[in-house]
């Protein structure tokens, strides 16, 4: 993992968990320093570079690092529909953009996916049912979903200052700009745009949950001098939220494992089943009057988006979380699945 990131000009982080009890594994904020330029005294031209480096060294980017979480969002948003009435047989046609009170919405996949139920959702990551299912449920009732699963909230992981992030709502902005909240922004939100931020180590027990169906506590302490600390798991999803989670579970399984899944062609090198999730998240917006999106490799860096992979395994008996991101790495499939892959592979040789 840190040669990944070391040999690359990416920053971001990568963290591995076990998802039956919260232990971290690994963990990695890159880029790094060299402590010891500060054992041994450090040069002002030394400090400036670090200081002045728009990768953020200096930032702990497993939990005080904040990100819009992208379609790594929709399993939780997909959890709210489904927990609010919506049947899963529901199904919308996409045409690769939706039009609402004269501004465009668009899908990723410019020529839309045509027919699409909850499943279907998942492993291609259709934006436009997002769009439309989340008009008939609203914004408090997804946000609040998504806070029941550890979204917006301290996770208690023990690393110093850990921060919140925002899962937003029509009482969230009000208080924060004195403004409405308008339906445009129920569509951005859906798919983990707008307002939203997470930290990754949230979206590490965020994929814990749907991978064991409980909730953990993220930590790296194990012992202290000859005693063990015992962290245990604990049940705090509603019977509502767990009836649907077998169904989730498969549709992330098929984000990996269908052809027409995002993460399919990133994670075939793996020897063992993933169920996952890929998510790319825009950091700057696209003018609704520009036909074609240009690529990510012709934005300037800072205006590329963030890219995300995560992904529990073994499928059928989860034992691990890996939740990665690189910031301004484009599409998130192709430039995490395979790393992820291989960690998987790694830790079941």
């Amino acid at each position: 993992i840190h040669d990944h990131y070391k040999n690359s000009k990416f920053s971001g982080s990568f963290i591995v968990m076990d998802s039956t009890n919260g232990a971290i594994l690994a963990a990695l904020s890159y880029p790094e320093y060299d402590l010891n330029l500060f054992t041994k005294g450090i040069s002002h031209k030394e400090w400036n570079q670090i200081r002045s480096d728009i990768t953020n060294p200096f930032t702990n980017k497993i939990s005080t690092a904040k990100y819009p979480p992208g379609s790594l969002l929709k399993m939780g948003v997909g959890l709210s529909f489904l927990s609010n009435g919506i049947s899963k047989n529901k199904t919308v046609y996409d045409t690769g953009e939706f039009i609402f009170a004269n501004r465009k919405f668009r899908c990723w996949r410019s020529g839309g996916h045509h027919k699409v139920d909850f499943k279907k959702s998942i492993i291609e990551s259709c934006d436009d049912y997002y769009y439309k299912t989340s008009y008939d449920v609203g914004i408090n009732k997804i946000s609040q979903t998504l806070k029941d699963l550890g979204l917006g909230q301290k996770t208690l992981v023990d690393l110093p200052d850990e921060h919140i992030g925002t899962i937003p709502n029509k009482q969230w902005k009000k208080k924060k700009f004195d403004q409405p909240w308008y339906v445009g922004e129920t569509f951005i939100s859906s798919i983990g745009q707008g307002y939203n931020l997470v930290t990754p180590i949230q979206l590490a027990k965020y994929f814990a949950i749907f991978s064991n169906g409980h909730e953990v506590v993220p930590h790296f302490l194990k012992t202290m001098g000859n005693y063990e600390i015992d962290y245990q798991a604990y049940d705090g999803l509603s019977a509502n939220y767990k009836k649907y989670l077998p169904l989730i579970r498969s549709s992330m399984y098929g984000a990996c494992n269908s052809p027409q899944g995002t993460g399919y062609n990133y994670v075939r090198n793996s020897r063992y089943p993933l169920a996952c999730k890929t998510g790319t998240a825009q950091v700057s917006s696209i003018s609704q009057t520009q036909k074609k999106r240009l690529r990510e490799s012709e934005l300037e860096y800072l205006k590329r988006s963030h890219s995300w992979f995560g992904a529990f395994f073994p499928y059928k008996n989860p034992k691990y979380v890996i939740v990665a991101i690189v910031e301004h790495g484009g599409y998130g499939g192709s430039t995490l699945g395979t790393i992820v892959a291989n960690t998987a592979n790694y830790m079941h040789r």
